[in-house]
């Protein structure tokens, strides 16, 4: 925790530091007349936005209830292909596959593509495949390719009219099938996001990012599924209707993506599906445990999801329904424009701060953002337990842990808008995904 607390206050002495240096060029009349203006429209985008957050949650929940109300004879549950692309994951592929052995569902099989393996991967995928009790698994190889082409290899020898992705380093809850199916009962759904848990939280780094899957991932994805407009569908536990995967192109691998999951996810919106999100259906999965490797996944991330975004830009805005429009519009927010007015929003009251002591207009602000944040965690982790818990962690979130993610997005926005080489880097794997 000392680390981690030592390099959020080292972001923060750079803002500041920054900010000081700004204020020296920023007239004190610029201040006192803008100041006031800016912070009641920011503040009011804030509320709007969480407000549509509460509202949107709460209407999903309902829809949740109204569907558990439902005899399991008012849809069918057809034949389901679980594709698990892996490589080098000796580690983890056998945890994996024994969690897709356990899922309460009658009708599945597995098909494990191994990516050009140079570990033991292939064999363990084997082994464990000849000891298959209740479904078949089927490991095919290829030379390596990348994800995306090893997502399409498993979809040609797949025959479900369900698809479920799962990543290799993730274990899938037992009920997960069972409560994703239910969304294909509406033939206008493509594909169900699934809710994502780290299962290795023995250290303050990886109970922060659990805090920003819950809140930041799982409870916006939620928000958004009861207009059906979820704009990602997760890697680590995805379901998708085969046929609106192949009539969305299937997994994009002539460009060298670093979110395929992402890029057609908004390709399947595009062609007026529906995405909606389901929170029984859990992938538990593998976290950075140190700062560095947390940097460096989250550098791909946000430039893989902006990549993936700007290449379907044109066609969400201009050449799809209300749903591909509104994703458009949104995820572009979010992801290009938030970021960025978030950051100069930081450095102008670091630098109204440091040149009029203006404590108490800083902290009514601070104090209002963390309220709302405060209040947004305790909805997310609602039968959760341990409240108390999660509000010190959004506070830890809130004064440091927050403000490192958010440099290092922009940091990696501007190269990505520079177009600057990238490679994928893989996550170092530990197999400690405990018992599911």
């Amino acid at each position: 925790m000392s680390r981690l607390l030592s390099t959020s206050l080292l972001w923060i002495c750079v803002l500041a530091i920054v900010g000081s240096v700004v204020a020296g060029f920023v007239p004190n009349q610029a201040i006192d007349q803008t100041i006031q203006l800016i912070l009641a429209f920011y503040l009011s985008v804030v509320f709007f936005r969480a407000t549509f957050f509460f509202f949107g949650s709460f209407r999903e929940k309902v829809e949740d209830y109204l569907l558990d109300r439902l005899p399991s004879t008012e849809y069918a549950k057809p034949m389901v292909s679980i594709i698990v692309p892996c490589y080098n994951e000796e580690k983890v592929i056998a945890n994996s596959l024994n969690s897709l052995l356990n899922l309460d569902y009658p009708f599945y099989e597995i098909i494990v593509v191994n990516d050009g393996s140079t570990d033991s991967t292939a064999a363990i995928a084997e082994m464990v495949a000849g000891t298959a009790y209740k479904s078949s698994i089927q490991v095919i190889s290829q030379v390596n390719q990348g994800k995306a082409a090893a997502l399409n290899n498993g979809l040609m020898h797949a025959v479900g009219d369900v698809i479920l992705c799962v990543d290799a380093d993730s274990k899938i809850l037992p009920g997960s099938l069972e409560a994703g199916i239910r969304h294909f009962r509406d033939p206008k759904v493509g594909a169900v996001a699934g809710f994502v848990e780290i299962a290795n939280q023995q250290n303050w780094l990886l109970q922060l990012q659990q805090l920003e899957y819950l809140v930041g991932l799982n409870f916006s994805r939620r928000a958004l599924s009861f207009m059906g407009v979820v704009p990602i569908v997760p890697g680590p536990a995805g379901l998708f209707r085969r046929r609106a995967i192949f009539q969305a192109g299937g997994f994009q691998s002539k460009h060298h993506m670093y979110a395929e999951d992402a890029e057609l996810s908004l390709r399947i919106l595009a062609a007026g599906w529906k995405v909606k999100s389901e929170e029984d259906l859990v992938a538990v999965t593998e976290a950075p445990e140190a700062i560095m490797p947390l940097l460096r996944q989250r550098y791909r991330w946000n430039r893989g999801t902006f990549q993936a975004l700007m290449l379907n830009l044109k066609s969400l805005l201009f050449r799809s329904g209300w749903r591909g429009k509104w994703v458009g519009g949104y995820l572009f927010t979010e992801s290009a424009i938030t970021p960025v007015v978030n950051f100069c929003l930081i450095l102008y009251f670091l630098t109204f701060f440091v040149r009029e002591a203006g404590l108490h207009l800083f902290s009514k602000w601070y104090l209002y953002l963390l309220a709302v944040d405060i209040l947004t965690t305790i909805i997310a982790v609602h039968g959760r337990g341990n409240t108390i818990r999660w509000i010190f962690l959004t506070f830890l979130n809130k004064v440091g842990f927050y403000y490192m993610l958010l440099t290092w997005r922009i940091l990696s926005l501007i190269e990505e808008w520079q177009d600057k080489d990238m490679s994928w880097d893989k996550l170092e794997r530990t197999g400690h995904m405990g018992k599911v």
